[in-house]
Formats: C-alpha cells, sequence, structure tokens
C-alpha cells in the first residue's frame, strides 16, 4: 500500500507540474500577445502622425492656421456649384466641353430629348 500511495502521490505531483508549466506558457504567450498590439498602436500611432495632436489634424501646422472641415466642404460645394454655372473644357484635344446645367437642360428640352447618363459617369450610384 505504500507504494501504490507513493506512485499515487508521484503522479499527482507530475501533473501539478505540467500545470503549473501550462498555466505559465499562457500567462507568458497572453504577456507577449499584449506587447505585440501595444507596439503596434504605437507604430500606427507615430505613422499617423505622431502623439499629442487631434484627430484630423495631424498635418504639422498649428490648429489655429487650419482649415475646418466644414470650412472644406464649403469650398468643394462653392466650386463644384460654379462648375455648374460656367462654361469650359473638359478635354479641349477631343472637343469635350461642359456648358451651365440650366443651358444644357433647356437645349435637352427644346429637342426634346431625355438624358441618358452612362453608368461610368454616375456617382456612387
Amino acid at each position: 500500500m505504500n507504494e501504490t500511495s507513493g506512485a499515487t502521490r508521484r503522479r499527482e505531483t507530475a501533473a501539478a507540474e505540467a500545470a503549473v508549466v501550462v498555466r505559465s506558457a499562457l500567462f507568458v504567450l497572453l504577456v507577449l500577445t499584449f506587447a505585440a498590439i501595444l507596439v503596434a498602436c504605437l507604430l500606427y500611432a507615430a505613422e499617423m502622425g505622431g502623439f499629442g495632436r487631434s484627430a484630423g489634424l495631424g498635418n504639422g501646422r498649428p490648429p489655429e492656421s487650419q482649415h475646418s472641415a466644414t470650412m472644406d466642404r464649403r469650398s468643394l460645394e462653392r466650386s463644384q456649384r460654379e462648375r455648374l454655372r460656367s462654361y469650359g473644357w473638359v478635354d479641349r484635344r477631343e472637343g469635350v466641353a461642359h456648358v451651365p446645367i440650366k443651358v444644357a437642360m433647356e437645349e435637352l428640352a427644346s429637342r426634346g430629348q431625355v438624358l441618358r447618363i452612362p453608368p461610368s459617369m454616375r456617382s456612387g450610384r
């Protein structure tokens, strides 16, 4: 009976040691995973313009000299409205021009034509 209990004790000790090794390995794996994620985040932040800057303002200029998103949008809308109201060349070599939208619509209506926009020229649809 003494030998059996000694063998049982050795198996229990070996199982306990194996459990400690497995837990230690899992802990090390967890720490390494956390470290890898931290390094990836730091590299991403450095790539996006460094630290201590507000999101979206990472162009290296002080905030007071930057245009806001609203101003950029307004500028874009203004230039789009100007293009819709003006004449100009799209491709001078090919003889393709743009005309004010009102003029184009009146011309098509006077001819009784329906405008068909090719799929390649449709925006976002």
